[in-house]
């Protein structure tokens, strides 16, 4: 998820979805050379604190949806990412 930070309190919530059809894997056009089609949520949420320190939060998948992007490699489920980050 990208960064956004508004407001005067430095903070901010990035809704991204990512809707995608089914995709043919070959010309034959056919269901077993296909990928399913699928829908992520992911949200972030960047907060500025004091001392010039960033707190960052992130959650992929928020639907835990099974998808592949490639045939045959599965993407990751639902996930928790945190941070703090420091401007020297």
């Amino acid at each position: 998820a990208g960064e956004s930070e508004r407001g005067s309190g430095g903070g901010g919530l990035t809704p991204a979805a990512r809707m995608v059809s089914r995709q043919y894997t070959s010309s034959a056009s056919s269901a077993s050379a296909s990928i399913p089609g699928y829908l992520v949520l992911n949200f972030g949420y960047n907060q500025r604190l004091t001392g010039g320190l960033k707190l960052s939060v992130s959650v992929q998948n928020l639907l835990d949806t099974v998808y592949q992007t490639q045939n045959g490699y599965a993407m990751p489920p639902l996930s928790l990412w945190t941070g703090l980050s420091m401007a020297l």
